[in-house]
Protein backbone atom coordinates (compact mmCIF):
# COMPACT_ATOMS: atom_id res chain seq x y z
CA UNK A 1 0.00 0.00 0.00
CA UNK A 2 1.03 3.85 -0.86
CA UNK A 3 0.19 6.31 1.20
CA UNK A 4 0.66 9.52 -0.47
CA UNK A 5 0.45 12.52 1.66
CA UNK A 6 1.14 16.37 1.47
CA UNK A 7 3.99 18.26 1.96
CA UNK A 8 4.80 21.11 4.37
CA UNK A 9 8.47 21.62 2.78
CA UNK A 10 9.85 20.35 5.95
CA UNK A 11 12.31 17.67 6.44
CA UNK A 12 11.70 16.66 10.28
CA UNK A 13 8.26 15.46 8.85
CA UNK A 14 9.66 13.37 6.15
CA UNK A 15 11.27 11.69 8.98
CA UNK A 16 8.69 11.88 11.50
CA UNK A 17 6.66 9.59 8.00
CA UNK A 18 9.29 7.73 7.80
CA UNK A 19 9.31 6.00 11.14
CA UNK A 20 5.24 5.65 10.98
CA UNK A 21 5.60 3.45 7.93
CA UNK A 22 4.67 0.22 8.33
CA UNK A 23 6.85 -2.87 6.69
CA UNK A 24 5.50 -3.61 3.05
CA UNK A 25 3.92 0.11 2.74
CA UNK A 26 5.80 3.14 1.08
CA UNK A 27 5.49 6.79 1.16
CA UNK A 28 4.73 9.45 -1.77
CA UNK A 29 4.97 13.07 -0.96
CA UNK A 30 3.29 15.55 -3.53
CA UNK A 31 2.92 19.54 -3.26
CA UNK A 32 3.11 22.74 -5.39
CA UNK A 33 5.42 26.09 -4.90
CA UNK A 34 2.51 28.63 -4.75
CA UNK A 35 1.26 30.95 -6.92
CA UNK A 36 3.57 29.38 -9.27
CA UNK A 37 1.14 27.97 -11.62
CA UNK A 38 -2.87 27.00 -10.89
CA UNK A 39 -2.99 23.88 -8.72
CA UNK A 40 -6.10 22.49 -7.17
CA UNK A 41 -6.09 24.72 -4.28
CA UNK A 42 -5.77 28.67 -3.61
CA UNK A 43 -2.13 30.07 -2.14
CA UNK A 44 -3.14 29.36 1.43
CA UNK A 45 -0.33 26.70 1.16
CA UNK A 46 3.20 26.60 2.91
CA UNK A 47 5.64 29.56 1.20
CA UNK A 48 9.15 27.58 -0.21
CA UNK A 49 11.74 29.14 -1.97
CA UNK A 50 12.73 26.97 -5.17
CA UNK A 51 15.89 25.84 -3.58
CA UNK A 52 14.78 24.69 -0.78
CA UNK A 53 11.73 22.56 -2.60
CA UNK A 54 14.78 21.13 -4.49
CA UNK A 55 16.41 19.94 -1.19
CA UNK A 56 13.20 18.61 0.25
CA UNK A 57 12.46 16.22 -2.42
CA UNK A 58 16.21 15.53 -2.97
CA UNK A 59 15.71 14.58 0.98
CA UNK A 60 12.96 12.17 0.54
CA UNK A 61 14.47 10.75 -2.34
CA UNK A 62 17.03 9.98 -0.10
CA UNK A 63 14.60 8.13 2.48
CA UNK A 64 12.98 6.67 -0.31
CA UNK A 65 9.60 8.93 -0.59
CA UNK A 66 8.28 8.97 -3.81
CA UNK A 67 7.96 12.88 -5.10
CA UNK A 68 5.03 14.25 -6.91
CA UNK A 69 5.00 17.75 -8.31
CA UNK A 70 1.26 19.35 -8.96
CA UNK A 71 0.65 21.38 -12.52
CA UNK A 72 -3.08 20.24 -12.20
CA UNK A 73 -4.91 23.64 -12.13
CA UNK A 74 -8.45 22.96 -14.06
CA UNK A 75 -6.85 25.71 -16.68
CA UNK A 76 -3.53 25.44 -16.56
CA UNK A 77 -3.34 24.82 -20.62
CA UNK A 78 -5.23 27.94 -20.80
CA UNK A 79 -2.80 29.73 -18.67
CA UNK A 80 0.15 28.25 -20.31
CA UNK A 81 -1.09 29.92 -23.54
CA UNK A 82 -1.56 33.19 -21.86
CA UNK A 83 1.79 33.45 -20.04
CA UNK A 84 4.37 31.46 -22.48
CA UNK A 85 7.52 32.81 -21.68
CA UNK A 86 7.17 32.72 -18.01
CA UNK A 87 5.39 29.42 -18.10
CA UNK A 88 8.48 27.70 -19.82
CA UNK A 89 11.01 28.87 -17.90
CA UNK A 90 8.70 27.50 -14.82
CA UNK A 91 8.39 24.10 -16.47
CA UNK A 92 12.11 23.94 -17.39
CA UNK A 93 12.94 24.34 -13.31
CA UNK A 94 10.22 21.58 -12.31
CA UNK A 95 11.65 19.22 -15.31
CA UNK A 96 15.58 20.02 -15.31
CA UNK A 97 16.18 20.90 -11.32
CA UNK A 98 13.30 19.78 -9.29
CA UNK A 99 12.90 16.78 -10.52
CA UNK A 100 10.21 14.78 -9.40
CA UNK A 101 9.27 11.35 -9.70
CA UNK A 102 6.03 11.62 -11.33
CA UNK A 103 4.30 15.28 -12.10
CA UNK A 104 0.48 15.53 -11.65
CA UNK A 105 -2.09 17.20 -14.37
CA UNK A 106 -5.74 17.28 -14.67
CA UNK A 107 -5.12 19.10 -18.31
CA UNK A 108 -4.42 16.43 -21.31
CA UNK A 109 -3.21 19.40 -23.33
CA UNK A 110 -0.04 20.17 -20.21
CA UNK A 111 0.93 15.96 -20.76
CA UNK A 112 1.34 16.55 -24.47
CA UNK A 113 3.13 20.06 -23.60
CA UNK A 114 5.47 18.99 -20.87
CA UNK A 115 5.89 15.43 -22.83
CA UNK A 116 6.51 17.23 -26.30
CA UNK A 117 8.84 20.07 -25.26
CA UNK A 118 10.45 19.10 -21.75
CA UNK A 119 11.22 15.54 -22.36
CA UNK A 120 8.45 14.46 -19.51
CA UNK A 121 7.57 11.03 -19.21
CA UNK A 122 6.04 9.86 -15.82
CA UNK A 123 2.15 11.39 -15.19
CA UNK A 124 0.36 11.34 -12.31
CA UNK A 125 -4.19 11.95 -13.45
CA UNK A 126 -5.63 14.70 -10.58
CA UNK A 127 -8.83 14.14 -9.12
CA UNK A 128 -9.67 16.91 -11.00
CA UNK A 129 -9.67 15.19 -14.23
CA UNK A 130 -13.12 13.48 -12.70
CA UNK A 131 -12.43 10.25 -14.13
CA UNK A 132 -14.35 7.95 -12.39
CA UNK A 133 -14.37 4.45 -13.99
CA UNK A 134 -13.67 2.54 -17.60
CA UNK A 135 -14.89 5.52 -20.00
CA UNK A 136 -12.35 8.21 -18.44
CA UNK A 137 -9.77 6.00 -18.66
CA UNK A 138 -9.84 4.75 -21.94
CA UNK A 139 -10.77 8.46 -23.58
CA UNK A 140 -7.82 9.51 -21.46
CA UNK A 141 -5.13 6.52 -22.53
CA UNK A 142 -6.17 7.27 -26.26
CA UNK A 143 -5.66 11.04 -26.53
CA UNK A 144 -2.17 10.86 -24.45
CA UNK A 145 -1.43 7.90 -26.58
CA UNK A 146 3.04 8.29 -27.41
CA UNK A 147 2.82 11.33 -24.85
CA UNK A 148 4.71 9.78 -21.90
CA UNK A 149 3.48 7.22 -19.60
CA UNK A 150 0.43 7.25 -16.92
CA UNK A 151 1.26 5.71 -13.79
CA UNK A 152 -1.23 6.55 -11.30
CA UNK A 153 -4.48 8.22 -11.55
CA UNK A 154 -6.30 9.73 -8.27
CA UNK A 155 -10.47 8.98 -8.62
CA UNK A 156 -12.71 11.10 -8.78
CA UNK A 157 -14.46 12.03 -5.22
CA UNK A 158 -17.32 9.98 -5.88
CA UNK A 159 -15.77 6.34 -6.06
CA UNK A 160 -15.25 6.43 -2.12
CA UNK A 161 -18.78 6.24 -1.93
CA UNK A 162 -19.14 3.46 -3.94
CA UNK A 163 -20.25 -0.34 -3.15
CA UNK A 164 -16.99 -2.41 -2.65
CA UNK A 165 -17.24 -4.54 -5.97
CA UNK A 166 -17.61 -1.27 -8.07
CA UNK A 167 -14.42 0.12 -7.10
CA UNK A 168 -12.75 -3.09 -7.22
CA UNK A 169 -13.56 -2.85 -11.05
CA UNK A 170 -12.56 0.56 -11.44
CA UNK A 171 -9.08 -0.87 -9.69
CA UNK A 172 -9.27 -3.73 -12.38
CA UNK A 173 -9.71 -1.56 -15.54
CA UNK A 174 -6.71 0.98 -13.82
CA UNK A 175 -4.68 -2.13 -13.77
CA UNK A 176 -5.22 -3.03 -17.12
CA UNK A 177 -4.07 -0.13 -18.62
CA UNK A 178 -0.79 -0.45 -16.13
CA UNK A 179 -2.11 2.55 -14.00
CA UNK A 180 -2.05 2.63 -10.04
CA UNK A 181 -5.84 4.00 -9.42
CA UNK A 182 -5.76 5.92 -5.71
CA UNK A 183 -8.52 7.14 -3.60
CA UNK A 184 -8.40 10.45 -1.84
CA UNK A 185 -9.23 9.75 2.09
CA UNK A 186 -9.61 13.11 4.04
CA UNK A 187 -11.51 14.98 1.43
CA UNK A 188 -15.08 16.79 2.55
CA UNK A 189 -17.32 16.98 -0.84
CA UNK A 190 -20.66 16.60 -1.16
CA UNK A 191 -21.38 12.90 -3.77
CA UNK A 192 -22.29 14.32 -6.76
CA UNK A 193 -21.45 17.51 -6.48
CA UNK A 194 -22.40 20.00 -8.97
CA UNK A 195 -20.78 22.78 -8.69
CA UNK A 196 -17.16 21.15 -8.19
CA UNK A 197 -15.40 21.35 -11.66
CA UNK A 198 -16.71 24.91 -11.86
CA UNK A 199 -15.32 25.35 -8.43
CA UNK A 200 -11.85 23.75 -9.90
CA UNK A 201 -12.48 26.39 -12.59
CA UNK A 202 -12.42 29.28 -10.39
CA UNK A 203 -9.29 27.77 -7.80
CA UNK A 204 -7.68 27.05 -10.83
CA UNK A 205 -7.32 30.92 -12.20
CA UNK A 206 -4.07 32.63 -12.45
CA UNK A 207 -2.39 34.16 -9.41
CA UNK A 208 -3.84 37.35 -8.70
CA UNK A 209 -7.06 36.70 -10.64
CA UNK A 210 -9.22 35.57 -7.95
CA UNK A 211 -11.51 37.49 -6.25
CA UNK A 212 -10.62 37.73 -2.54
CA UNK A 213 -13.65 35.69 -1.33
CA UNK A 214 -14.19 32.49 -2.32
CA UNK A 215 -18.29 31.97 -2.71
CA UNK A 216 -17.92 28.34 -3.35
CA UNK A 217 -16.11 27.80 -0.19
CA UNK A 218 -18.60 30.08 1.75
CA UNK A 219 -21.84 28.75 0.50
CA UNK A 220 -20.44 25.15 0.91
CA UNK A 221 -19.59 25.65 4.46
CA UNK A 222 -23.01 28.01 4.92
CA UNK A 223 -24.94 24.53 3.61
CA UNK A 224 -23.49 22.43 6.39
CA UNK A 225 -24.34 24.85 9.19
CA UNK A 226 -28.09 24.78 7.67
CA UNK A 227 -28.72 20.84 6.72
CA UNK A 228 -26.61 19.14 9.10
CA UNK A 229 -27.42 16.10 7.40
CA UNK A 230 -24.77 16.94 4.95
CA UNK A 231 -22.28 17.06 7.32
CA UNK A 232 -22.83 12.82 6.44
CA UNK A 233 -22.15 13.14 2.68
CA UNK A 234 -18.13 13.06 2.89
CA UNK A 235 -17.00 12.02 -1.18
CA UNK A 236 -13.48 11.80 -1.05
CA UNK A 237 -13.54 10.33 2.95
CA UNK A 238 -12.09 7.22 3.86
CA UNK A 239 -11.76 6.56 7.60
CA UNK A 240 -8.82 4.82 8.87
CA UNK A 241 -10.75 1.78 9.72
CA UNK A 242 -12.50 1.10 6.43
CA UNK A 243 -8.94 1.66 5.09
CA UNK A 244 -8.05 -1.54 6.97
CA UNK A 245 -10.96 -3.44 6.14
CA UNK A 246 -13.27 -2.97 3.37
CA UNK A 247 -10.73 -1.21 1.15
CA UNK A 248 -8.33 -3.67 1.56
CA UNK A 249 -10.93 -6.23 -0.34
CA UNK A 250 -11.13 -3.67 -3.44
CA UNK A 251 -7.11 -4.39 -4.10
CA UNK A 252 -7.16 -0.20 -3.94
CA UNK A 253 -3.52 0.11 -2.92
CA UNK A 254 -2.73 4.08 -3.74
CA UNK A 255 -4.39 6.45 -1.03
CA UNK A 256 -4.21 10.22 -0.41
CA UNK A 257 -4.36 11.93 2.56
CA UNK A 258 -5.03 15.72 1.29
CA UNK A 259 -4.51 19.21 3.43
CA UNK A 260 -1.69 21.31 1.63
CA UNK A 261 -3.13 24.10 3.69
CA UNK A 262 -3.09 22.02 6.96
CA UNK A 263 0.02 22.38 9.15
CA UNK A 264 3.39 19.27 9.73
CA UNK A 265 1.48 18.37 13.00
CA UNK A 266 -1.88 17.79 11.23
CA UNK A 267 -0.31 15.48 8.63
CA UNK A 268 1.35 13.52 11.12
CA UNK A 269 -1.06 13.06 12.93
CA UNK A 270 -3.75 12.30 10.36
CA UNK A 271 -0.58 9.68 8.97
CA UNK A 272 -0.64 8.10 12.42
CA UNK A 273 -4.52 7.64 12.59
CA UNK A 274 -4.55 6.14 9.47
CA UNK A 275 -1.62 3.81 9.40
CA UNK A 276 -2.80 2.59 12.66
CA UNK A 277 -6.44 2.03 11.40
CA UNK A 278 -7.89 3.77 14.58
CA UNK A 279 -9.76 6.90 13.67
CA UNK A 280 -10.10 9.89 16.52
CA UNK A 281 -13.25 10.02 18.68
CA UNK A 282 -14.08 13.10 16.00
CA UNK A 283 -13.71 12.46 12.77
CA UNK A 284 -13.30 16.72 11.88
CA UNK A 285 -9.69 16.44 13.14
CA UNK A 286 -8.98 14.37 10.09
CA UNK A 287 -11.06 15.79 7.92
CA UNK A 288 -10.50 18.52 5.63
CA UNK A 289 -13.01 20.59 4.94
CA UNK A 290 -11.89 24.54 4.29
CA UNK A 291 -13.81 26.86 7.25
CA UNK A 292 -13.34 30.09 5.43
CA UNK A 293 -13.75 33.25 8.54
CA UNK A 294 -14.21 30.99 11.41
CA UNK A 295 -11.33 31.95 13.21
CA UNK A 296 -12.17 35.48 12.65
CA UNK A 297 -15.50 35.25 13.62
CA UNK A 298 -15.30 32.68 16.30
CA UNK A 299 -11.29 31.90 17.05
CA UNK A 300 -12.88 28.23 16.43
CA UNK A 301 -10.80 25.27 14.14
CA UNK A 302 -13.17 23.02 12.11
CA UNK A 303 -12.68 20.50 15.32
CA UNK A 304 -14.23 22.75 17.64
CA UNK A 305 -17.15 23.55 15.41
CA UNK A 306 -18.14 20.45 14.48
CA UNK A 307 -18.07 17.01 16.46
CA UNK A 308 -18.92 13.90 14.05
CA UNK A 309 -18.45 10.35 16.30
CA UNK A 310 -16.17 8.18 14.47
CA UNK A 311 -17.64 4.99 15.53
CA UNK A 312 -21.15 6.03 14.68
CA UNK A 313 -20.07 7.30 10.92
CA UNK A 314 -18.41 4.05 10.68
CA UNK A 315 -21.37 2.46 11.33
CA UNK A 316 -23.23 4.67 8.97
CA UNK A 317 -20.93 4.81 6.33
CA UNK A 318 -21.07 1.29 6.36
CA UNK A 319 -24.76 0.92 5.08
CA UNK A 320 -25.15 4.09 2.95
CA UNK A 321 -22.15 2.82 0.75
CA UNK A 322 -24.90 0.14 -0.15
CA UNK A 323 -27.76 2.90 -0.86
CA UNK A 324 -28.37 5.34 -3.72
CA UNK A 325 -30.26 8.13 -4.58
CA UNK A 326 -33.24 8.54 -2.88
CA UNK A 327 -33.17 5.96 -0.52
CA UNK A 328 -29.59 7.14 0.30
CA UNK A 329 -30.82 10.61 0.96
CA UNK A 330 -33.55 9.50 3.47
CA UNK A 331 -31.07 7.38 5.57
CA UNK A 332 -28.72 10.48 5.48
CA UNK A 333 -31.32 12.34 7.47
CA UNK A 334 -32.46 9.62 9.54
CA UNK A 335 -29.48 8.81 11.20
CA UNK A 336 -28.09 12.68 10.93
CA UNK A 337 -31.78 13.15 13.31
CA UNK A 338 -30.68 10.19 16.00
CA UNK A 339 -27.13 11.39 16.04
CA UNK A 340 -27.75 14.62 16.86
CA UNK A 341 -30.23 13.97 18.78
CA UNK A 342 -27.99 11.44 20.78
CA UNK A 343 -24.68 13.92 20.64
CA UNK A 344 -23.09 12.19 18.62
CA UNK A 345 -23.11 14.92 15.75
CA UNK A 346 -22.64 18.40 17.14
CA UNK A 347 -22.33 22.06 15.79
CA UNK A 348 -21.12 24.40 17.99
CA UNK A 349 -22.18 27.80 16.28
CA UNK A 350 -23.23 30.08 19.23
CA UNK A 351 -26.52 31.03 19.02
CA UNK A 352 -27.95 28.43 16.37
CA UNK A 353 -31.05 26.62 17.28
CA UNK A 354 -31.90 23.26 15.17
CA UNK A 355 -34.68 21.71 14.49
CA UNK A 356 -36.72 18.12 13.34
CA UNK A 357 -39.72 19.19 10.81
CA UNK A 358 -41.10 16.73 8.48
CA UNK A 359 -38.07 14.37 8.67
CA UNK A 360 -35.26 16.78 8.12
CA UNK A 361 -32.73 18.39 10.41
CA UNK A 362 -32.69 21.62 9.95
CA UNK A 363 -31.17 25.26 11.23
CA UNK A 364 -33.89 27.19 12.65
CA UNK A 365 -31.92 30.38 13.81
CA UNK A 366 -28.73 30.96 12.78
CA UNK A 367 -25.72 31.10 15.24
CA UNK A 368 -22.86 33.71 15.31
CA UNK A 369 -20.42 31.77 12.01
CA UNK A 370 -23.70 31.23 10.14
CA UNK A 371 -24.61 34.90 10.11
CA UNK A 372 -20.96 35.73 9.58
CA UNK A 373 -21.17 33.81 6.10
CA UNK A 374 -24.31 34.85 4.92
CA UNK A 375 -23.21 38.60 5.46
CA UNK A 376 -20.07 37.40 3.38
CA UNK A 377 -22.47 35.49 0.40
CA UNK A 378 -24.80 38.67 0.17
CA UNK A 379 -21.30 41.07 -1.16
CA UNK A 380 -19.88 38.41 -3.47
CA UNK A 381 -20.92 36.41 -6.12
CA UNK A 382 -20.30 32.62 -6.77
CA UNK A 383 -21.53 29.00 -7.31
CA UNK A 384 -22.90 26.83 -4.87
CA UNK A 385 -21.93 23.82 -3.50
Amino acid sequence: MQIEVATSWQNPLLDKLKAQTRAGNTLQIYGALPAAFPTGRPDDVPKVERRAAVEHFQYAKHLNIETNYLINGAKGAHYFSQNQEQVREYFSWVTRCLRPDLITISDPELQIILNKEFGWVSFCISAIAGIEGRRGIKQWQEVMAGFGTVRSLVLHHNVTQKGWAEIREVNKIALSYGIRAKLMMTESCYGGCKARQLHYAFVGQGPGSRPAVDAYQVACMSKRLHEPASLLDLAGFITPEELHSGFAETGIEGFKITGRSCSAGWVERACSHYFSGRSPQNLFEIIVLTSPFLREALGMELDQLFYLDSEAYNAYSSEARHLGGDERTAFRQSTAIKLFETGLLKINDPGAVYSVCNGNLKLDKPGQYATALQLQLGGTRGGSK
